[in-house]
């Protein structure tokens, strides 16, 4: 579980997901937040990543993009996950590159 981290100046308050093959796999990330896009969940570049089975709730960008998933790479795939309540000031819950 990711909860309540506010990361200045960068993405990811939750979760950084690097340029490499990842998986997240049953998690929670919840009341996160970061001045760019990705509070909750971050995937850079590159090679591919699997979110599964995640819920993504309550994260905050001041970037108003991606708060609860920012996915850079065409590879990231998202399954069965719940992606919810991002408060108003990010409308955008998955943010595509």
């Amino acid at each position: 579980m990711s909860r309540a981290n506010w990361v200045q100046n960068n993405a990811a308050g939750g979760i950084f997901l690097p340029d490499r093959a990842s998986k997240v796999v049953n998690c929670v990330v919840a009341g996160n937040g970061c001045y760019d896009p990705g509070a909750g969940i971050y995937h850079g570049y590159a090679k591919a990543a699997e979110i599964r089975n995640c819920t993504v709730i309550n994260n905050v960008s001041a970037y108003r993009a991606g708060a609860g998933v920012r996915a850079f790479s065409t590879y990231t795939t998202i399954k069965d996950c719940i992606i919810w309540g991002q408060p108003m000031t990010s409308p955008a819950t998955i943010t595509p590159r």
